[in-house]
């Protein structure tokens, strides 16, 4: 085990030293940092090279015990099976302990600003605000103004990249998680446009809770958004996976088909209404990984 270990520990330490070679990776981390402050939400997506060091295999084997249980268990099971064969499958004990969880209460940190400087070209400007958590009627709406935001049609990109030429990269994307959820919009620009594609940023979401998506914005986002989950769940596998995660994250079996209905019937007007909630100029947080080039 003590070898199985530290190979994987290798590869963990080679994916972080990728990331760093990547602002937009660095900027993501930053701003989550900044968001969630000490909760798990707020840790590195690729864990911190000192705590991976730390990690024994007895303490592998120990959070195993914890969390691997046979009452902390959910499956999904979908094919030509029945419910008694179904249940056959997943006989086996697995061993008992505690888990734990994060009060949502203790998740977000202050709003404000940080930024870090690095030998790099490039300068990635992150913006992100409250989203709605995944039990939330917000969700939908928040989806829908990512939709319309993101892509090379998209409202952020238009204005940032199409209509200026200031970015290399610009987009935006709803997280909603269990406990929390994120509203990001992001761009990768040359170090002497990023102020202004910032504030480009900002303006293009604050006026999502000032103006009415157009029809074709909604439309194209409506099927864009179905069109993925359709794709997505193609698989006896990927149908299996949406089922235990529905179950991991309080959700009814028939979420997805739920959340298929509520995108399909979405107005402007609640589209509108839910980015008014959320997407407010004074209460965000702005992460920027500046580039300056090394030997200047």
């Amino acid at each position: 085990l003590l070898d199985e270990v530290e190979r994987e520990k290798q590869a963990i330490y080679a994916d972080i030293r990728r990331q760093q070679d990547s602002s937009l990776s660095l900027g993501s981390d930053l701003l989550a940092q900044l968001s969630y402050g000490h909760s798990p939400y707020g840790l590195p997506s690729l864990g911190i090279a000192d705590a991976i060091e730390a990690t024994t295999p007895q303490a592998l084997v120990d959070w195993h015990r914890r969390h691997v249980r046979a009452d902390n268990l959910f499956a999904g099971i979908v094919g030509d099976v029945s419910r008694d064969e179904a249940v056959g499958l997943l006989t086996s004990a697995l061993p008992t302990g505690m888990g734990s969880r994060v009060a949502a209460s203790s998740l977000w940190a202050p709003y404000g600003e940080s930024e870090i400087t690095v030998p790099k070209q490039q300068t990635a400007t992150l913006i992100g605000f409250r989203g709605a958590p995944i039990e939330s009627d917000d969700r939908f709406g928040l989806d829908m103004v990512a939709e319309i935001a993101s892509g090379m049609g998209g409202r952020l990109f238009r204005t940032v990249r199409g209509d200026k030429a200031l970015a290399y990269q610009v987009s935006g994307f709803h997280r909603a998680r269990q406990d929390a959820g994120s509203f990001v919009a992001y761009t990768t620009t040359a170090p002497e446009n990023s102020e202004r594609a910032g504030n480009l940023l900002m303006a293009e979401c604050i006026r999502f809770g000032e103006e009415l998506a157009t029809e074709q914005e909604m439309a194209s986002a409506r099927a864009s958004l179905l069109g993925e989950h359709l794709i997505g769940s193609q698989t006896f596998g990927a149908q299996a996976g949406e089922l235990a995660m529905a179950a991991v994250l309080g959700l009814p079996p028939d979420a997805s088909e739920r959340y298929l209905a509520r995108i399909g019937g979405l107005t402007a007007e609640e589209v509108r209404e839910v980015a008014s909630r959320h997407l407010l100029t004074d209460a965000h947080w702005r992460a920027t990984v500046h580039g300056e080039i090394a030997g200047r």
